[in-house]
């Protein structure tokens, strides 16, 4: 099953390549989102990675701005769990919680199923909240 889910979901996404500048490859999921199938492929490829890699040691999936917005919250669900989604301070109105961090240069994307071919790959949209 997990083979043709994910011909279906690499089937949907575009690739342009040098955009917005040479050497990039953009990839496109809005044919993925306009999918039901493939987008509940994506999703059912995506919990069991995360199934599979952190078992029940995940609390809440953290939805990062766009795609997070659109992949983290139907993620959570299909695990069972809450998902918190994140903006810049200030974007949204009434009491929020906001933090501060520093990130070192050293974070690298998880691969995801569909980009073990292809490296390292930013398509890792919704990160897992882990203890240690």
């Amino acid at each position: 099953m997990a083979d043709s889910e994910l011909q279906l979901v690499e089937q949907r996404i575009r690739s342009f390549p040098d955009f917005p500048t040479p050497g990039v490859v953009f990839r496109d999921i809005s044919p993925v989102l306009k999918d039901p199938a493939s987008f509940r492929a994506a999703i059912g490829l995506l919990a069991r990675h995360l199934k599979a890699t952190h078992g029940g040691r995940i609390d809440y999936i953290a939805g990062l701005d766009s795609r997070g917005f659109l992949f983290g919250p139907s993620l959570a669900q299909e695990l069972g769990l809450g998902c918190v989604l994140i903006r810049k301070r200030g974007k949204l109105p009434g009491p929020t919680l906001w933090a501060s961090y520093s990130l070192e240069l050293s974070w690298r994307f998880r691969k995801t199923p569909w980009s073990q071919d292809r490296g390292w790959s930013s398509w890792m949209i919704c990160w897992p909240l882990v203890y240690e």
